[in-house]
């Protein structure tokens, strides 16, 4: 049997490189965007709860509604609960109560629950909203606000390795 030859063993070794470069760029790719999928939907059920928040704020201001509608200030509160719980935001955020996105998610269900919400609720339909309930829902749409850009930043984030990834496999590629 005949040993290969030099040229014949730098271009295995160069074609093994190749392949190999191009499945470990493939692999985090595909990590990557895993981590990513469904992000543009939690951003964009977030950022409709800012205008949800105020939705429900006019209504609350607006001319007294039948308890038993669909427009009643009641089944509204209830729509905006399940949104607010809604599986594609919860995917989006991690699991770790430590994480800054998380802290803000749980920063925005208590703010819910024990100020926005109640206020809601108590509030005579058909009066003017007070100083103090038009303060509470602003703070309350800045902390939504503050989630819907730290989702984005995560998300850009991401994207940004993505391309670096993509740009280190074809620097190895070349070489």
């Amino acid at each position: 049997m005949k040993p290969r030859s030099p040229l014949v063993n730098r271009i295995a070794i160069v074609v093994g490189a190749v392949v190999v470069t191009a499945l470990v760029s493939m692999a985090t790719t595909l990590a990557v965007s895993k981590s990513i999928e469904g992000n543009a939907t939690a951003i964009n059920l977030a950022g409709a709860l800012r205008m949800g928040a105020f939705q429900l704020l006019a209504r609350s201001a607006g001319p007294v509604a039948p308890e038993s509608g669909q427009d009643s200030i009641g089944q509204m509160l209830e729509r905006y609960e399940t949104k607010l719980g809604d599986a594609s935001i919860t995917k989006a955020i991690p699991d770790s109560r430590d994480h800054p996105l998380a802290a803000q998610y749980q920063s925005i269900l208590q703010s819910w629950a024990t100020m926005l919400r109640p206020a809601l609720q108590e509030h005579d339909q058909g009066t003017p909203v007070s100083a103090a309930m038009l303060t509470s829902t602003q703070s309350y749409v800045n902390d939504v606000d503050q989630l819907v850009n730290m989702l984005e930043q995560r998300t850009e984030a991401r994207i940004d390795l993505l391309h670096l990834i993509q740009i280190i496999s074809l620097v190895f590629s070349i070489l």
